[in-house]
């Protein structure tokens, strides 16, 4: 009418602050206004932003430039990055280490006995194995052989690992002797890794080239929906997300939580390994807070991913933990605030 329009806003304080509640109402004004002055105009030419919140959206937030731009292939950039720091540390775990020159030897002779098995481009390849350095080792060595790493989380019965494999078209799983012991796959050729070196293979790069529309890597999803189901990522995905800008500072030692068969281990393991960093593989099995903050104390971690129930379980026995942590990644579930909130306040250095 023509005294026009009350709104009230009411709103849950510890879920919104003030400042995002008042945005709210002065977009509902700006609708308002829009239809107010066209009562005949379509919605989607309604301006909802005002001209300083557009420009950070549309432009500042949207601003997609990468900051390093890695072509060709994974192990083509990892080959680059061996050349420019051989001695640094790569990866290490339980106290164990490999510099970028060791964890590339070791890659090259198993890719070699890969490639033997019959192992080539494309080639699907099942690791059965613990979370360890050798985990690493393998994953680098089948992209050496050409082939698409499967990694199999280890807590999978037999049965199932069977039912990936077959699906997935794999000849070939590459184990440690933990996982060698509780029973594989059948019908492949398997190769242990503690068995590899003793048989003096060569250290030579074998200089397989692989494109980057190429597969890097298979990963079978849960199930929990139906059958699992197979998810293919290119050399060229996992290229673009390791010269992301965001991870250009404060990535420098990422501590990899999660199994190498969920999808978080990508960033955890070729961001750091195609930049320079070092890759910190939590040791095997279940982890409990404690492990993980001492990991990130003893280890000096700088950036991780976490689940988002682990996250949560941190947040309230020990949000203190993140102090020294650049950047903490969480996703997969609902995320409390007030879990982001005890970490924010214990943590004021720390971006979750």
């Amino acid at each position: 009418d023509a005294e026009g329009v009350d709104v009230e806003l009411t709103f849950a304080v510890d879920l919104f602050d003030r400042v995002t509640a008042v945005g709210l109402v002065e977009r509902l004004g700006r609708v308002l206004s829009g239809v107010v002055a066209d009562p005949g105009c379509r919605v989607s030419v309604l301006d909802v932003l005002g001209g300083e919140e557009w420009r950070r959206v549309v432009v500042g937030l949207n601003d997609s430039a990468c900051g390093v731009v890695f072509e060709g292939s994974v192990q083509e950039r990892f080959a680059d990055q061996v050349r420019r720091s051989p001695d640094a540390v790569a990866v290490s775990c339980a106290g164990r280490e490999l510099s970028y020159r060791e964890l590339d030897e070791r890659a090259n002779g198993l890719a070699h006995r890969l490639i033997g098995l019959g192992v080539g481009a494309e080639s699907p390849v099942a690791l059965v194995m613990e979370r360890s350095v050798d985990t690493v080792v393998a994953i680098v060595a089948v992209l050496k052989a050409g082939g698409v790493y499967l990694p199999l989380h280890v807590g999978l019965p037999v049965e199932r690992m069977e039912w990936i494999v077959g699906e997935a078209g794999a000849s070939v799983v590459v184990a440690d002797r933990v996982m060698a012991g509780r029973g594989l796959p059948g019908g492949c050729s398997v190769v242990v890794v503690e068995d590899v070196w003793a048989g003096g293979l060569s250290v030579v790069d074998p200089g397989v080239v692989s494109l980057p529309e190429q597969l890097a890597y298979v990963m079978f999803t849960s199930g929990s929906t139906g059958e699992p189901k197979g998810v293919g990522v290119t050399h060229r995905d996992v290229l673009e997300l390791a010269g992301d800008r965001l991870f250009r500072v404060g990535h420098e030692r990422v501590l990899l939580l999660a199994s190498f068969a969920f999808d978080p281990s990508t960033y955890a393991l070729w961001v750091p390994l195609l930049r320079g960093g070092r890759v910190v593989v939590s040791p095997p099995g279940d982890l409990e807070v404690g492990t993980v903050a001492r990991l990130l104390r003893e280890e000096g971690i700088t950036g991780l991913d976490v689940t988002a129930g682990l996250f949560r379980v941190i947040a309230e026995e020990a949000p203190e933990c993140f102090a020294g942590v650049r950047e903490v990644f969480t996703g997969g579930d609902v995320i409390s605030p007030t879990a982001v909130r005890r970490v924010l306040e214990a943590c004021p250095d720390t971006v979750v």
